[in-house]
């Protein structure tokens, strides 16, 4: 993307409007300066706290979020080692892994995520669209060889809170066929931050999404504010919730600028 800018500036002075050398050059070193600042941003993993009160929770508990990790030709073992060191710092009682373990750019082997092992806090992954691109049974096969739950359209209780986890699908209806208890505390995990009223009304008190990236650099992240109303960050409706985090891998360019590899740590509390 930064790459382009360079290009743009080069072509703009050589060929529309001539400017001052000086000029020319202040500019290209602040594409550079930026494209630098957004490599080393892309490989520092933020902690980001948010508290959830829910009137239905029998018992409080902490959950680590993450999504995109987007393993493959470029992310490998330092990103997700990096990670772990995380997820072990805030020793959550779950972690949830809302899509694109995977990145869809190499084939992924039986080892490719062995380094979640070394987590402290059980991990659950419900897949993404990247997912399917290396081969999706390739990659849950990958992800149960290293200790991660896989939710496949499928669901499961932790600590009183119902988990659900749904593949990845633009088109919903066709696949969810879950039957919630109301009275009960809902969890879904969903790559995808949309049909959110939908799942409110199904009886979820929280959805767990990525894919979006928050837009991983300007002006990116405008564009994906038109294109996903719910883009980034934690959202309240109904006493529900939603929370889109940025994700901890890149997709395309291994640049942040304007968003920072997301660990939302969401503690459920009960609601008085």
């Amino acid at each position: 993307m930064y790459g382009f800018l360079v290009l743009a500036v080069f072509l703009f002075n050589c060929i529309i409007c001539p400017i001052p050398i000086e000029y020319a050059k202040f500019l290209l070193l602040i594409i550079v300066l930026l494209y630098i600042y957004g490599i080393h941003n892309a490989r520092h993993v933020k902690i980001n706290e948010k508290n959830l009160y829910l009137k239905n929770l029998t018992e409080e508990m902490t959950i680590v979020h993450i999504s995109d990790i987007h393993v493959g030709s470029l992310i490998r073992d330092s990103l997700m080692r990096k990670t772990v060191e995380k997820i072990n710092e805030v020793n959550p009682d779950i972690v949830i892994i809302s899509g694109d373990l995977a990145d869809g750019t190499c084939s992924i082997g039986p080892n490719h995520f062995d380094v979640f092992k070394e987590s402290n806090s059980p991990i659950i992954f419900t897949p993404g669209n990247h997912d399917d691109y290396p081969d999706l049974e390739c990659v849950i096969n990958a992800a149960e060889n290293a200790k991660i739950t896989v939710l496949n359209n499928e669901s499961m209780k932790f600590k009183g809170v119902n988990i659900y986890g749904l593949p990845f699908s633009f088109y919903h209806n066709s696949q969810c066929n879950f039957n919630l208890n109301k009275n009960e505390t809902n969890l879904l995990i969903y790559h995808v931050p949309m049909n959110w009223d939908e799942f409110i009304e199904m009886g979820f008190d929280i959805q767990l999404s990525g894919h979006t990236h928050g837009g991983q650099f300007y002006p990116a992240t405008y564009f994906i504010k038109r294109m996903f109303p719910y883009s980034r960050g934690l959202f309240e409706k109904n006493r529900s919730y939603l929370n889109v985090t940025d994700g901890i891998g890149t997709f395309g360019p291994p640049i942040r600028v304007g968003t920072h590899c997301d660990m939302s740590v969401l503690k459920l509390k009960r609601k008085n």
